[in-house]
């Protein structure tokens, strides 16, 4: 998968841009969790790190 995100960047980032930002919409509309203690973005920040980790890992290693 590295490979592939090597040699197709614009597009890899591009999708991954629009996964994060439904997750952003989800989160601010349906969980509304502006309105909690964790603040706004937080299940988007630890959603973004879960993809960059799962688009950078080499299964191969």
């Amino acid at each position: 998968m590295s490979e592939n995100i090597k040699q197709k960047t614009v597009l890899s980032c591009w999708i991954i841009f629009a996964i994060l930002i439904f997750v952003h919409g989800f989160e601010a509309i349906v969980l509304r969790m502006d309105e909690t203690v964790f603040g706004e973005n937080c299940i988007n920040k630890l959603f973004g790190i879960f993809v960059w980790n799962l688009a950078y890992s080499n299964p191969a290693a």
